[in-house]
């Protein structure tokens, strides 16, 4: 549903397993910079009530500020 959604399809792996590959480097970066990752679960339906609601389209810039919104929200959970 995510990349059907998209406004920036181009941007996101074709496959679960290129994802997977992208998001592991993204945690070995995160944790090598000091910073502690949260895993925040994201129902896209939601994402795009919320992107809907304040105007804007379903690009990373708008998927990383609703998920920061969750991670405020206090529904980050560490990875362990």
């Amino acid at each position: 549903m995510l990349l059907g959604s998209a406004d920036d399809r181009h941007a996101i792996e074709d496959t679960y397993e290129e994802w997977m590959s992208s998001f592991e480097k993204g945690l070995k970066n995160m944790r090598a910079a000091g910073i502690e990752p949260l895993r925040v679960d994201v129902d896209i339906n939601e994402l795009l009530t919320w992107c809907r609601a304040i105007g804007h389209k379903n690009t990373s810039e708008y998927r990383a500020e609703f998920i920061a919104e969750l991670c405020r929200q206090g529904r980050g959970k560490k990875i362990k």
